[in-house]
């Protein structure tokens, strides 16, 4: 529901401002906000405006939603994973939860600084200062220990059924919480 509330929106806005494509048009979100931001990019009505999508520690789709969405859009589908990045903290848990739409190639990492608690690796507030996103592709940083942990997690938990899988997300999510 909020995934399609978030495209609802989006396309509530090109209307209402009556925006075009000689507009530059970012959509970005953090954690469920860039998995909506990842959705609206392939779902809204007006997803061919958007020039680009950065996607900060947001997680992906369930392989069901992956298939659908190159079902729908057949061609327009790659276009659309074109404009997409992904930038998340070097140790953040949640951005490889699900199966990632945003290729590896546009997935970038910035450094979660020592000391910070396991809630704080999934943080905003270290990637970006004085409105800058704290990021040199020149200087690449490799995804750490916690966050190379999550992915191999999610990609046992996404063999189980639907119900499985829920109780256990939710299950791992509680413990992260805590």
């Amino acid at each position: 529901i909020m995934q399609r509330k978030a495209a609802e929106y989006f396309d509530s806005v090109i209307s209402r401002e009556n925006l075009t494509s000689d507009h530059n048009i970012i959509v970005t979100g953090h954690s469920k906000g860039g998995n909506s931001a990842q959705y609206t990019t392939l779902a809204a009505q007006n997803a061919s405006l958007i020039d680009s999508c950065y996607s900060f520690d947001g997680q992906g789709f369930s392989e069901k939603a992956k298939v659908e969405f190159e079902r729908q859009l057949q061609d327009q589908y790659q276009v659309q994973i074109d404009k997409m990045y992904s930038i998340n903290g070097e140790n953040d848990y949640v951005h490889d939860l699900g199966i990632a739409v945003i290729p590896s190639d546009r997935t970038y990492f910035v450094a979660t600084p020592n000391g910070t608690s396991v809630g704080g690796m999934h943080g905003l507030q270290y990637m970006i200062t004085d409105g800058e996103i704290i990021l040199d592709p020149s200087n690449p940083v490799q995804q750490g220990p916690m966050g190379a942990f999550a992915k191999k997690l999610s990609a046992e938990m996404m063999k189980l059924s639907d119900e499985d899988l829920e109780d256990c997300a939710l299950s791992i999510m509680s413990l992260m919480e805590r």
